[in-house]
């Protein structure tokens, strides 16, 4: 309604505080003097961290016309490039810095993240990536769980020991909390796979969520994505009692 729709669509993201800070921070920490892509620009908040971090050059990347019109009116007496293309489609030799955030809910997009660091890993081996990790983390239930889990993100910005006390106030507890995959551009080529020993469990409820670090910081997402549909993302696993090898087939996880 107050604004343009480009602008109003990326509100969530413009609006989480936690995700800014962490991009400010490895933007300003690694862009200095440096050529740099912004692949999916959107609204170009990335793209201005880099020119406040004094970048040589930036390739902004925006498969979307009307945000690719927006960010050329943007960045027009700016030294900015813009690309109005699907990222995998471009071959920038020059790349330095590439801000890949591609993360959203993987979930529902078939792990897009994996197939843009594959195409870095091809074409830009020597290009730092920020951010260059992706974790898969898996809650554990015993038995049955209807419901759709609300977590508590553990973060810096609340109070001390307040985690840790909203945490004793669970009703429904997880049994187990595990990190069961990380992508990276090492092995960004390879099937997403892992094993979950389910043994001593007769039914057993996952819910798997996700998270993105740069190096060991770790983005601290306030709202952005906390309420997409398929996150976290349930399994529901009756009779298990054994270990269960678990494999992303298309838009889905299999197992057996």
């Amino acid at each position: 309604m107050f604004y343009d729709s480009l602008i109003e669509e990326h509100l969530p993201w413009l609006n989480d505080a936690g995700r800014n800070s962490f991009y400010q921070k490895i933007i300003t920490e690694n862009c200095k003097d440096k050529v740099c892509i912004d692949v999916g620009a959107g609204s170009g908040i990335l793209t201005d961290y880099a020119l406040e971090a004094g970048a040589k050059k930036i390739y902004c990347v925006e498969i979307r016309k009307v945000r690719a019109n927006y960010l050329r009116e943007k960045y027009k007496n700016k030294n900015v490039v813009i690309i109005e293309d699907d990222f995998l489609n471009t071959r920038i030799l020059d790349a330095e810095v590439i801000f890949l955030e591609q993360i959203g809910c993987q979930f529902n997009n078939n792990f897009s993240i994996k197939k843009f660091m594959s195409h870095i890993k091809k074409y830009s081996p020597c290009a730092e990536m920020l951010p260059n990790r992706y974790e898969i983390k898996a809650y554990m239930f015993d038995g049955v769980i209807n419901a759709k889990p609300k977590f508590l993100i553990d973060s810096k910005y609340l109070p001390k020991n307040f985690y840790k006390e909203c945490q004793s106030q669970l009703r429904i507890k997880p049994t187990e909390i595990l990190s069961v995959y990380e992508i990276n551009k090492k092995n960004a080529d390879e099937d997403i796979e892992f094993s979950l020993n389910l043994s001593h469990y007769k039914d057993c409820t996952i819910f798997l969520d996700e998270e993105i670090y740069f190096n060991d910081l770790r983005c601290e997402y306030e709202n952005t994505y906390r309420d997409w549909e398929m996150k976290p993302l349930k399994i529901l696993v009756q009779d298990a009692r054994k270990t269960l090898n678990f494999k992303w087939v298309v838009d889905k996880f299999i197992y057996s």
